[in-house]
């Protein structure tokens, strides 16, 4: 019955996606190790490569998201080679490269003829790189080379929406980090230790290690709540930060351009944008979609475009990487929301000229 179920739910994807001309995927990069450990960490000796850097588990999470695509997408990806038409843009972060290398792996593999050798079922696909001094779009450039933005954190830390919000949290925040070797901390500090806290849990998860005994798994979800809700406080009550930082505004303006260019296209196209969790937070917030929880690893966000009677619609889905991509349906629109609805709806939150935005007026 379930091989049945499988077959069948495979059935359905192909016909539903038969009519697809191309997709973007923003993609998060896979497991790595913590990039801030706070002070009572167990696991230190752990991580024998540094902060922040790619796990195994990670790469092969980000290549099991290339096989699952390859499948779900088999109409827009030839059998048998890559199609010119492929683009892949990573941040300028080796976690990140990497991570993009191993989606494409599984989602590129070759014929046996076109192997780089007999026993390697693998070929290099360029991964094209932002430079730091212009990325806006992955990475972001340095806060002081965008005073709009550093401007907007500050109003947003210390706005009364987000002051009121951690006063209600503060008696949780102030027992977790105490008991996580924090001593002294001021307002700003409760923030550098629920992201810590959160991402040490996220990396332990990952790399199958035991989580403290002074910490339930209940007060753990909650502080996974406490910072997706001030995600979804930072893009849903402050657009203008969505709107300026990477992954929000200035992608936006990239993908609406490609979605242009390639509705005037016969052939078809698959783009791979890889990055970090904050900028599929901040694209999913820029266009006003809600988060309750962080990105998890090797997550993705398709934006597809497809035609039918001459005519192109975009559809949008959200993979967890664990279950089947989410359908994600823009506010105003259908799931299947025409091409022009969608460009006409989202217009207002592209930046086209991030560089010029990011200047103070």
């Amino acid at each position: 019955m379930e091989i049945l179920k499988l077959v069948l739910g495979t059935i359905f994807i192909c016909t539903a996606l038969s009519d697809i001309q191309s997709v973007q995927l923003l993609c998060r990069h896979g497991a790595r190790s913590p990039m801030i450990e706070y002070p009572n960490y167990k696991h230190k000796n752990h991580w024998k490569n540094g902060a922040g850097v790619l796990t195994t588990v990670g790469m092969r999470e980000c290549y099991d998201a290339g096989i699952f695509f390859r499948t779900f997408y088999h109409d827009l990806i030839s059998n048998t080679s890559f199609p010119q038409s492929v683009e892949a843009y990573s941040a300028e972060k080796d976690r990140v490269l990497q991570s993009a290398e191993a989606l494409l792996a599984g989602l590129y593999p070759p014929i046996y003829e076109k192997a780089v050798a007999v026993d390697l079922l693998w070929r290099p696909i360029p991964v094209r790189v932002f430079s730091v001094e212009s990325d806006y779009y992955l990475q972001g450039v340095d806060i002081d080379k965008c005073p709009a933005l550093a401007k907007e954190y500050t109003e947003i830390y210390f706005s009364e929406i987000v002051k009121d919000f951690v006063n209600q949290e503060k008696a949780f925040i102030e027992k977790m980090c105490t008991l996580a070797g924090y001593r002294k901390f001021d307002y700003l500090d409760m923030f550098v230790c629920v992201f810590a806290l959160t991402d040490c849990f996220n990396c332990d998860k990952a790399a199958n290690l035991s989580r403290p005994t002074w910490i339930s798994s209940e007060e753990e979800s909650h502080l996974q709540r406490i910072k997706g809700s001030f995600l979804t406080i930072l893009n849903k009550d402050f657009p203008e930060y969505s709107y300026l930082s990477s992954g929000g505004g200035p992608l936006l303006g990239k993908i609406v351009n490609n979605l242009n260019n390639f509705s005037a296209s016969a052939e078809k196209h698959f783009v791979l944008f890889h990055a970090h969790d904050i900028t599929i937070a901040s694209f999913l917030g820029n266009l006003n979609f809600t988060i309750y929880y962080d990105p998890p690893f090797a997550s993705c966000v398709a934006v597809e475009l497809h035609s039918e009677n001459q005519e192109f619609y975009v559809e949008m889905r959200y993979h967890n990487s664990t279950d089947s991509p989410a359908p994600l349906t823009l506010q105003g629109c259908s799931q299947q929301c025409p091409l022009k609805q969608f460009l006409s709806l989202t217009s207002n939150r592209v930046n086209l000229h991030p560089e010029e935005e990011c200047l103070l007026p």
